[in-house]
């Protein structure tokens, strides 16, 4: 397997939040992609978390030169799978909150099941027939084994919000795009759900992006919390009433996870 950890030491100016010009920074990027992927050492290393993603992504057998995203979900799969996901819940939050900055910074916001599949993909006409080319549709699979670097498939890998520009990602056909993810937990198991991400064409990265969506990730995990209380309370009322009939003898009311409501 090629050796993606490159010689010289990591160069926080690579980061997606660094001030220097996108177009800049994509050109030294493929600069450090093609000395790294082709055996040798660059001046500057790729950041620890892409150069990881690579070698997860090379040792998953990601061809970086023909990788295309697997379809898993059909049309009529994808309407049931989207309905019964917990992401369905918080996304009229998401949609005021990120699709308006999305179509302004021509971005598309981008929402994905715990295995990396795209579920919903909104923004600007325009921008979404450009994603469809390169694979980036609802029902594909965005995960590091699938596709290999990319800040969805890294976020839910590292569990972290994530930014990635250009020749960071792993498969050429996506180097001229750049996106911001963070995952989202499940409240009540802590469990990863899903990871809300917002993608461009690499001009226009921004070092807001991946603060944006990481904040976006808490509002969507706040509102599944506070759906979570309520579905509490509402089992608690109805259960009552068996607790009380066992007259002091030992006795708990448990959500369907194990958790102890009341004893």
């Amino acid at each position: 397997m090629t050796d993606v950890s490159g010689a010289a030491r990591p160069d926080a100016r690579w980061d997606a939040s660094s001030t220097v010009d996108p177009v800049a920074r994509a050109r030294a990027l493929h600069g450090v992609y093609d000395a790294v992927l082709s055996g040798g050492s660059g001046r500057t290393a790729p950041r620890s978390v892409v150069s990881e993603s690579w070698r997860r992504s090379l040792a998953a057998r990601v061809d970086p030169d023909r990788h295309e995203a697997p379809m898993m979900y059909g049309a009529g799969d994808l309407d049931m799978v989207r309905a019964s996901h917990p992401l369905s819940a918080v996304l009229p939050m998401l949609r005021s909150t990120l699709v308006s900055i999305a179509d302004e910074a021509v971005h598309i916001m981008v929402v994905t099941d715990a295995d990396g599949t795209v579920l919903w993909r909104e923004g600007a006409t325009s921008l979404l027939l450009s994603a469809d080319a390169v694979g980036l549709a609802p029902g594909t699979t965005w995960s590091e084994e699938a596709i290999g670097t990319n800040a969805m498939g890294t976020a839910l890998a590292v569990d972290a919000p994530v930014s990635i520009h250009s020749a960071e990602h792993l498969v050429r056909a996506v180097h001229a795009w750049t996106c911001a993810a963070a995952p989202v937990h499940d409240p009540d198991s802590g469990a990863i759900v899903g990871a809300i991400d917002v993608t461009g064409p690499l001009h226009t990265a921004h070092p807001a992006m991946v603060a944006l969506v990481a904040a976006t990730a808490q509002l969507a995990e706040n509102q599944l919390r506070v759906r979570l209380a309520i579905a509490d309370e509402q089992l608690r009322v109805r259960n009552m009433p068996h607790l009380i009939s066992l007259r002091g003898r030992a006795g708990a009311l448990l959500t369907p996870t194990g958790r102890v409501l009341a004893g």
